[in-house]
């Protein structure tokens, strides 16, 4: 009996020192996390003192921005990465949730304009949760900054003319909404602007805030509010 018992607890040892090797096999494994850890978010949404120059270059119409990029995508924003070596940028793990063109990894690190020190007017970092449609461009190895650049990098083309919060109401239709509102000529024709509707943009407008309180603080406009599925679509059909 007792080398019965003696090789019971053997095998139980054996189990349990197999399960906490399955464990810690887990948690190492590249892109795990653990359940239920809170995200890393950005030391500061917004600076004291924010920067006033414009970050976005000739685009042309969105359409055209959109051919000029290498992907057009719905991403959600997941942890800070830091700043990145350029001192010019921040880096954010972001989960690729729609593709509109090109290819895309899974996951992806995001360059936002701006660093944990400075932001740029109205534009504040973005932060864990944030949902947007965004032009894409690769980032490309730079000699003045060691030529390093990662396979999965990429930076938003245009800058905050080209990025759109993305809002689901209740109802399950998706809307978004331009960070910085130009003329009407820069967006697709057929694509209709729902902002007339003053109950629609009460609704988007207190969702945003609901889903992100960083824009309590800012004022924004609405003067555009597109359909997600009619934006998307129309970006990936082009001109």
């Amino acid at each position: 009996m007792k080398n019965m018992n003696n090789m019971t607890r053997f095998y139980r040892q054996i189990a349990a020192a197999a399960l906490i090797c399955c464990l810690l096999a887990a948690l190492m494994l590249p892109g795990c996390k653990e359940e239920g850890r809170e995200a890393v978010l950005p030391p500061i949404r917004m600076s004291d003192h924010p920067a006033n120059g414009s970050i976005g270059g000739p685009l042309g119409s969105l359409k055209e921005a959109a051919e000029a990029s290498d992907a057009v995508a719905c991403v959600r924003i997941g942890d800070w990465l830091g700043d990145h070596e350029d001192k010019v940028t921040t880096m954010f793990e972001a989960e690729v949730t729609r593709i509109v063109k090109g290819e895309l990894p899974e996951r992806i690190v995001l360059h936002q304009d701006g660093t944990s020190e400075y932001t740029y007017t109205n534009y504040p970092l973005f932060t864990a949760g944030n949902e947007m449609l965004v032009l894409l461009k690769k980032t490309r190895p730079h000699p003045g900054y060691g030529g390093k650049t990662s396979d999965d990098a990429y930076y938003i083309s245009g800058a905050f003319l080209t990025v759109f919060d993305i809002v689901t109401l209740d109802s399950g239709e998706s809307y978004a909404i331009p960070r910085r509102a130009l003329d009407d000529e820069f967006y697709p024709e057929e694509v209709d602007n729902f902002a007339y509707d003053l109950r629609l943009t009460e609704k988007v407008s207190e969702e945003l805030v609901r889903s992100d309180g960083i824009w309590e603080r800012i004022d924004r406009s609405f003067d555009r509010i597109f359909s997600l599925d009619e934006l998307a679509e129309s970006l990936k059909r082009g001109s």
